[in-house]
Protein backbone atom coordinates (compact mmCIF):
# COMPACT_ATOMS: atom_id res chain seq x y z
CA UNK A 1 0.00 0.00 0.00
CA UNK A 2 1.29 3.42 -0.97
CA UNK A 3 -0.78 6.34 0.19
CA UNK A 4 -0.72 9.81 1.61
CA UNK A 5 -2.70 12.76 2.80
CA UNK A 6 -1.18 15.49 0.67
CA UNK A 7 -2.76 18.46 2.40
CA UNK A 8 -2.76 19.31 6.09
CA UNK A 9 -6.00 18.10 7.66
CA UNK A 10 -7.61 18.11 11.08
CA UNK A 11 -9.33 14.89 12.14
CA UNK A 12 -11.70 14.63 15.12
CA UNK A 13 -12.84 11.21 16.29
CA UNK A 14 -14.62 9.98 19.40
CA UNK A 15 -13.77 6.39 18.57
CA UNK A 16 -10.84 4.02 18.98
CA UNK A 17 -8.48 2.98 16.18
CA UNK A 18 -8.04 6.34 14.49
CA UNK A 19 -5.14 7.24 12.22
CA UNK A 20 -4.14 10.11 9.96
CA UNK A 21 -4.00 7.69 7.03
CA UNK A 22 -5.61 4.43 8.22
CA UNK A 23 -7.61 3.80 11.39
CA UNK A 24 -6.91 0.09 11.85
CA UNK A 25 -5.14 -2.64 9.87
CA UNK A 26 -5.74 -6.35 10.40
CA UNK A 27 -2.80 -8.33 9.06
CA UNK A 28 -3.83 -11.62 10.66
CA UNK A 29 -4.80 -13.36 7.41
CA UNK A 30 -2.53 -11.61 4.94
CA UNK A 31 0.67 -9.63 5.08
CA UNK A 32 0.20 -5.88 4.80
CA UNK A 33 3.01 -3.49 3.89
CA UNK A 34 2.78 0.30 4.24
CA UNK A 35 5.47 1.98 2.14
CA UNK A 36 6.26 5.51 0.96
CA UNK A 37 3.23 6.90 2.78
CA UNK A 38 2.66 9.96 4.94
CA UNK A 39 0.16 12.21 6.72
CA UNK A 40 0.15 15.84 7.80
CA UNK A 41 -2.09 17.89 10.06
CA UNK A 42 -3.70 17.37 13.47
CA UNK A 43 -5.46 14.35 14.95
CA UNK A 44 -7.80 14.21 17.95
CA UNK A 45 -9.05 10.83 19.12
CA UNK A 46 -9.89 8.50 21.98
CA UNK A 47 -7.76 5.34 22.15
CA UNK A 48 -5.20 3.64 19.88
CA UNK A 49 -4.53 6.82 17.93
CA UNK A 50 -1.64 7.24 15.51
CA UNK A 51 -0.44 9.98 13.20
CA UNK A 52 -0.29 7.49 10.33
CA UNK A 53 -2.06 4.35 11.64
CA UNK A 54 -4.24 3.93 14.71
CA UNK A 55 -3.64 0.21 15.26
CA UNK A 56 -1.73 -2.31 13.14
CA UNK A 57 -1.98 -5.95 14.17
CA UNK A 58 -0.24 -8.90 12.57
CA UNK A 59 -0.84 -12.56 13.28
CA UNK A 60 2.23 -14.32 14.62
CA UNK A 61 5.96 -14.79 14.04
CA UNK A 62 5.27 -15.88 10.44
CA UNK A 63 3.94 -12.41 9.65
CA UNK A 64 5.97 -9.97 7.59
CA UNK A 65 3.80 -6.90 8.04
CA UNK A 66 5.91 -3.77 7.62
CA UNK A 67 5.93 0.02 7.63
CA UNK A 68 8.78 1.36 5.53
CA UNK A 69 9.89 4.76 4.25
CA UNK A 70 6.87 6.45 5.76
CA UNK A 71 6.24 9.37 8.10
CA UNK A 72 3.76 11.59 9.86
CA UNK A 73 4.03 15.22 10.88
CA UNK A 74 0.63 15.17 12.64
CA UNK A 75 0.20 16.41 16.19
CA UNK A 76 -1.73 13.69 18.03
CA UNK A 77 -4.08 14.24 20.99
CA UNK A 78 -5.71 11.28 22.70
CA UNK A 79 -7.37 10.05 25.90
CA UNK A 80 -5.60 6.69 25.67
CA UNK A 81 -2.73 4.93 23.90
CA UNK A 82 -1.23 7.08 21.14
CA UNK A 83 1.86 7.46 18.98
CA UNK A 84 3.21 9.97 16.51
CA UNK A 85 3.27 7.29 13.77
CA UNK A 86 1.36 4.28 15.17
CA UNK A 87 -0.87 4.08 18.22
CA UNK A 88 -0.58 0.35 18.90
CA UNK A 89 1.09 -2.47 16.98
CA UNK A 90 1.64 -6.24 17.15
CA UNK A 91 3.96 -8.39 14.99
CA UNK A 92 5.03 -5.39 12.92
CA UNK A 93 8.40 -4.18 11.62
CA UNK A 94 9.05 -0.46 11.22
CA UNK A 95 12.05 0.63 9.17
CA UNK A 96 13.30 3.99 7.92
CA UNK A 97 10.25 5.86 9.16
CA UNK A 98 9.67 8.84 11.43
CA UNK A 99 7.25 11.14 13.21
CA UNK A 100 7.72 14.81 14.02
CA UNK A 101 4.42 15.74 15.68
CA UNK A 102 3.78 16.20 19.39
CA UNK A 103 1.82 13.50 21.24
CA UNK A 104 -0.52 14.66 24.01
CA UNK A 105 -2.68 12.69 26.41
CA UNK A 106 -5.34 15.00 27.82
CA UNK A 107 -7.42 14.61 30.96
CA UNK A 108 -9.43 11.42 30.87
CA UNK A 109 -9.98 8.05 32.50
CA UNK A 110 -8.27 5.68 30.07
CA UNK A 111 -4.92 4.12 30.80
CA UNK A 112 -2.68 4.63 27.80
CA UNK A 113 0.91 4.44 26.66
CA UNK A 114 2.34 7.40 24.76
CA UNK A 115 5.27 7.41 22.34
CA UNK A 116 6.74 9.89 19.90
CA UNK A 117 6.76 7.13 17.26
CA UNK A 118 4.67 4.27 18.72
CA UNK A 119 2.46 4.22 21.80
CA UNK A 120 2.42 0.47 22.51
CA UNK A 121 4.37 -2.40 20.95
CA UNK A 122 2.70 -5.67 21.91
CA UNK A 123 4.28 -9.15 21.81
CA UNK A 124 7.95 -9.86 21.21
CA UNK A 125 8.02 -10.37 17.43
CA UNK A 126 8.71 -7.38 15.20
CA UNK A 127 11.15 -4.52 15.42
CA UNK A 128 11.95 -0.84 14.98
CA UNK A 129 15.04 0.16 13.00
CA UNK A 130 16.50 3.26 11.37
CA UNK A 131 13.60 5.34 12.64
CA UNK A 132 13.13 8.41 14.80
CA UNK A 133 10.75 10.82 16.51
CA UNK A 134 11.32 14.51 17.17
CA UNK A 135 8.03 15.55 18.77
CA UNK A 136 7.41 16.18 22.45
CA UNK A 137 5.38 13.70 24.49
CA UNK A 138 3.15 15.07 27.21
CA UNK A 139 0.57 13.63 29.57
CA UNK A 140 -1.63 15.91 31.62
CA UNK A 141 -3.13 13.49 34.13
CA UNK A 142 -1.87 11.05 36.71
CA UNK A 143 -1.77 7.42 35.58
CA UNK A 144 0.79 5.24 37.32
CA UNK A 145 -0.03 2.18 35.21
CA UNK A 146 1.08 3.61 31.86
CA UNK A 147 4.32 4.62 30.14
CA UNK A 148 5.59 7.56 28.12
CA UNK A 149 8.67 7.57 25.87
CA UNK A 150 10.25 9.84 23.33
CA UNK A 151 10.25 7.00 20.77
CA UNK A 152 8.05 4.26 22.27
CA UNK A 153 5.79 4.27 25.30
CA UNK A 154 5.77 0.53 26.10
CA UNK A 155 8.09 -1.64 24.02
CA UNK A 156 8.65 -5.41 23.67
CA UNK A 157 10.72 -5.69 20.46
CA UNK A 158 14.28 -4.90 19.38
CA UNK A 159 15.06 -1.25 18.66
CA UNK A 160 18.14 -0.50 16.57
CA UNK A 161 19.74 2.56 14.98
CA UNK A 162 16.88 4.77 16.11
CA UNK A 163 16.52 7.91 18.20
CA UNK A 164 14.25 10.47 19.82
CA UNK A 165 14.94 14.17 20.36
CA UNK A 166 11.69 15.40 21.92
CA UNK A 167 11.08 16.18 25.57
CA UNK A 168 8.92 13.82 27.65
CA UNK A 169 6.78 15.31 30.40
CA UNK A 170 4.83 12.98 32.65
CA UNK A 171 2.42 13.25 35.56
CA UNK A 172 2.53 9.88 37.27
CA UNK A 173 3.66 7.96 34.18
CA UNK A 174 6.90 6.02 34.09
CA UNK A 175 8.88 7.94 31.49
CA UNK A 176 12.04 7.67 29.42
CA UNK A 177 13.75 9.70 26.73
CA UNK A 178 13.69 6.73 24.32
CA UNK A 179 11.22 4.28 25.88
CA UNK A 180 8.99 4.55 28.91
CA UNK A 181 9.27 0.79 29.45
CA UNK A 182 11.06 -1.87 27.40
CA UNK A 183 11.64 -5.61 27.49
CA UNK A 184 13.22 -5.64 24.02
CA UNK A 185 16.89 -5.18 23.14
CA UNK A 186 18.05 -1.66 22.32
CA UNK A 187 21.11 -1.22 20.11
CA UNK A 188 22.86 1.85 18.69
CA UNK A 189 19.98 4.12 19.66
CA UNK A 190 19.75 7.31 21.70
CA UNK A 191 17.61 10.10 23.11
CA UNK A 192 18.53 13.76 23.58
CA UNK A 193 15.34 15.27 24.99
CA UNK A 194 14.65 16.23 28.58
CA UNK A 195 12.50 14.00 30.80
CA UNK A 196 10.23 15.54 33.44
CA UNK A 197 8.28 13.41 35.92
CA UNK A 198 6.12 14.96 38.64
Amino acid sequence: FNGNINNSVTIYSGNTHTGGLVGGIDGTNTNVNITNSYSKGQLYGYEQIGGLIGSFNGQNSDSTNRIENSYSTMDVTSKGTAGGLVGSMSYIFIDNSYATGDVLNYTGTNNGNLGGLVGSVNYTYGGISNSYATGNVYTSFNDTSAFAGGLVGANSVAISSSYATGDVESYGYAAGGLAGYSTGDIDTSYATGKVFVT
